[in-house]
């Protein structure tokens, strides 16, 4: 009798430990564990940004006068920058037609610099007029110019097959008066033997700037990149880098450069549909978290493999310089219009603590720099932008420090501190 009391209250405590262990596994905890769980999925919503307007407006707008040698650059954020582009918004075109090229004397001229290559109806954002257009245009420059003092306005678009010029109907003296207000502003140069490399001239101040950061809801942003994350299996690659999986794609969490990296291995068999538009690429970004809290996000780079490949760089700008560390860069890669890869940053710019202006180094003192490590190379050689790298500093904080970039045959060789001049990063060769 004893026994079998005995036997009985063991098999209800084992069922009793049966069905606690089940309500656990019902629960799930698998994201501190590699186990499958079942627990309710926190959902993403949608991103309002990046917009396509957004991504493509123009990284800088350089205005030069009749004057030799005298321009600016006018960025995202100055008030200047907006009233341009309502004036490019805002002009009728007329005679529009193809050219072998662009004249190579403009001035005055005011230079709208994409982020990249825009087709006809990416253009089309910032010159509604080009929809009375029968010619299909593509250009990564745009560019307001006259060819004498007193002669017409013209619009040409820089194409790799030539280019494209219109009548517009902006007055001369008009366009005068907007381009001398503009030089009223902050001075710059140009780097010898370019036409759109603008650096601060000698004297010009430039900010340096400290930013309280936080990061988005990890988990949620995983689980938006599956159809079903109730399989996902968590792995601890390494100390400071963690993979969800569902056994056929991934998630990489790079906790030391705070990067997630999604990768679909599993390239579309489809029809050639071509690699993927960029729309496609805007719209992903914004369905996985959406662009960084605190920067612009603005094209920076399109490479296509001629057939289904397409790779779009956007690149995270704050108080008009983009930051040249890449820690701000997002990239989607698509195949036959499939996301195969997407690379997203994970640090949101919260708000500014600090700001300080600076001196910084003007381009005849970064050519005599420059010359120090190349004595055989003349500056034109060269390609310089400024911009900023982002320095970890305590308390969850950052600071945006000014830096020149330096490149060649589009490698980039330094990267100078743009205040002092100290080599931050050196092409080994």
């Amino acid at each position: 009798m004893k026994t079998a009391r005995f036997k009985t209250a063991l098999l209800t405590l084992l069922v009793a430990v049966s069905l606690f262990l089940s309500y656990l596994l019902w629960q799930g905890n698998w994201q501190t564990n590699s186990e499958i769980g079942l627990s309710p999925m926190p959902t993403l919503p949608a991103s309002a940004s990046p917009t396509m307007k957004q991504v493509t407006q123009p990284v800088q707008i350089i205005v030069s006068g009749a004057a030799i040698g005298r321009l600016t650059a006018v960025s995202l954020g100055n008030p200047d920058y907006q009233d341009w582009l309502k004036r490019l918004q805002a002009i009728h075109l007329s005679g529009f037609h193809p050219v072998p090229r662009l004249p190579a004397k403009m001035l005055p001229v005011v230079e709208f610099d994409f982020g990249a290559m825009l087709d006809h109806r990416e253009l089309m954002q910032w010159i509604p007029s080009l929809q009375s257009s029968s010619l299909s245009a593509q250009g990564e420059r745009v560019l307001l110019y006259q060819t004498s003092v007193h002669g017409p306005v013209l619009l040409g678009i820089d194409s790799p097959a030539g280019g494209f010029v219109a009548n517009t109907d902006i007055h001369g003296l008009q366009f005068a008066d907007w381009v001398n207000a503009s030089l009223r502003g902050s001075v710059w140069d140009l780097w010898p033997g370019t036409s759109n490399s603008a650096i601060p001239a000698a004297g010009q101040t430039v900010p340096e700037l400290q930013y309280q950061t936080t990061s988005p809801l990890m988990l949620s942003l995983v689980y938006s990149f599956f159809v079903n994350p109730q399989v996902l299996t968590r792995i601890q690659e390494g100390p400071a880098s963690v993979i969800w999986t569902d056994g056929s794609r991934a998630v990489r969490w790079e906790q030391s450069n705070h990067q997630l990296v999604y990768e679909d291995p599993n390239a579309s068999q489809g029809g050639a549909t071509g690699g993927g538009s960029l729309s496609q690429a805007v719209t992903y970004i914004r369905d996985h978290g959406g662009a960084v809290t605190g920067v612009n996000l603005l094209l920076d780079n399109f490479q296509s493999d001629g057939g289904t490949t397409n790779t779009y760089t956007f690149r995270g700008y704050v108080g008009g310089l983009p930051i040249l560390d890449g820690s701000q860069d997002f990239e989607v890669q698509l195949d036959n219009g499939r996301v195969v890869r997407f690379r997203r940053p994970l640090l949101n710019l919260n708000s500014q603590i600090a700001h300080k202006e600076v001196h910084v180094l003007s381009a005849t003192a970064l050519a005599d720099l420059i010359h120090k490590y190349e004595p055989y190379a003349a500056p034109s050689s060269f390609t310089v932008q400024m911009g900023y790298r982002v320095q970890p500093a305590r308390n969850r904080t950052v600071w945006l420090m000014p830096v020149y970039q330096v490149s060649q045959d589009g490698v980039v060789m330094w990267t100078f501190d743009a205040q002092t001049g100290k080599v931050i990063h050196k092409l080994n060769l």
